[in-house]
């Protein structure tokens, strides 16, 4: 496999939007949302020093594409879900993220109400969401300048793409210097972290 050229963003503003968090509380009812859109973004305020977004990532293009999987320079994916959704995509961003460990560790060194917990630990997925919307944009508007379109994230653990390619992005994305580890089961810690690949297609 050649050299990756592997690029890192740091120092970045993402929004939290309180609505999303609620949804992910199950809140959805006018009067559920009133009662508790207050302490949500309350808690948002709490958390945001505890929440540091970073985003490492690499692009390679697609030197083989079968029904079984894509294969990249010097990198395979087997998923048939994956190259029936890449079928016309040229080259893929593979990217890790996350928000860092610290609002994990709030969260288990908190000893209020449980609810609080809770609240942080729906902050932290919308959290380290709102990183990975943030770059899909950003890719977005810099794919467009140079005349192309992107497809959607599509992440290790979705339809027959093996949760085990986490430790690829992992290993070859700079893990160890984001503070990222993988378990024996293939899960990221710090937990609000994701992995994914986007397509980039002409047409």
């Amino acid at each position: 496999m050649r050299s990756l050229k592997v690029y890192s963003i740091e120092d970045f503003k993402i929004e939290i939007d309180p609505d999303y968090v609620l949804k992910r509380l199950g809140k959805h009812r006018h009067s559920e949302i009133g009662k508790w859109k207050e302490k949500v973004l309350n808690k948002i305020e709490e958390a945001i020093p505890f929440i540091g977004p970073i985003i490492s990532y690499t692009e390679m293009g697609v030197s083989k594409r079968t029904e079984e999987g894509i294969e990249l320079e010097g990198f395979l994916i087997k998923s048939k879900n994956l190259a029936k959704r890449f079928s016309r995509v040229q080259k893929v961003t593979l990217f890790l993220a996350t928000i860092g460990q610290g609002l994990t560790t709030l969260i288990e060194n908190d000893e209020r109400e449980i609810s609080d917990s809770v609240i942080f630990d729906a902050i932290g997925s919308e959290a380290v969401e709102s990183t990975v919307r943030w770059f899909h944009k950003n890719l977005f508007l810099r794919a467009k300048k140079k005349g192309f379109k992107i497809t959607g994230r599509y992440s290790p653990g979705y339809g027959d793409f093996s949760i085990e390619c986490q430790k690829w992005f992992v290993k070859n994305l700079r893990g160890d210097k984001m503070g990222i580890r993988i378990t024996d089961n293939y899960m990221l810690v710090p937990e609000k972290s994701i992995t994914g690949v986007i397509g980039w297609r002409t047409s």
